[in-house]
């Protein structure tokens, strides 16, 4: 009787396991087509576009600074010990535009992270609603390279996201 119970168990279980359900989709693909996503690059342009106004107006300072001190080099209005002070100013302004052109990378990194984030933690939710819903045990993400070397049949389950978030396929 045991032996037979045991024996239904293991049938029943390998069942459910040839059952499973395993998705895929391409999230990249998926983030970038959003309304959302754009609007944020959008965003992020003009962040852009902020910061190199910014560091063009350092760059402008500094040459109108340097120019301005060339022309009391050569009128021979200059001490030495100003003139001294005056190389120096121009040194630590010339150092700290090239700080902020290395800080923009990283600004801009900071920015698209706050911008995205929101934008990504949606679609995760979805995905998660999704595969609850409709007892998917794996999802694979198609846009990383070499991120999967063998899996088995699986859907792509896009469509049921986007139909979860109630979003149209934005045109380009």
């Amino acid at each position: 009787m045991i032996r037979i119970f045991l024996f239904s168990l293991l049938i029943v279980s390998s069942v459910g396991l040839n059952a499973q359900r395993y998705g895929h989709m391409n999230f990249n693909a998926f983030l970038t087509s959003l309304t959302d996503t754009r609007k944020a690059d959008i965003d992020l342009e003009e962040y852009q576009n902020t910061l190199v106004a910014e560091g063009q107006a350092m760059a402008e300072k500094f040459k109108n600074n340097y120019i301005a001190f060339m022309k009391e080099q050569q009128s021979g209005n200059l001490s030495p010990i100003k003139e001294k002070e005056q190389q120096e100013l121009l040194q630590k302004e010339q150092e700290g535009i090239q700080a902020f052109e290395q800080q923009i990378q990283q600004k801009l990194q900071v920015k698209r992270e706050e911008l995205l984030k929101p934008i990504v933690d949606k679609i995760t939710a979805k995905i998660k609603e999704v595969c609850t819903e409709n007892k998917f045990v794996m999802v694979f993400d198609t846009s990383s390279f070499n991120a999967l070397l063998f899996t088995p049949d699986s859907e792509d389950i896009t469509a049921l996201v986007r139909t979860k978030m109630l979003v149209i396929p934005a045109t380009k």
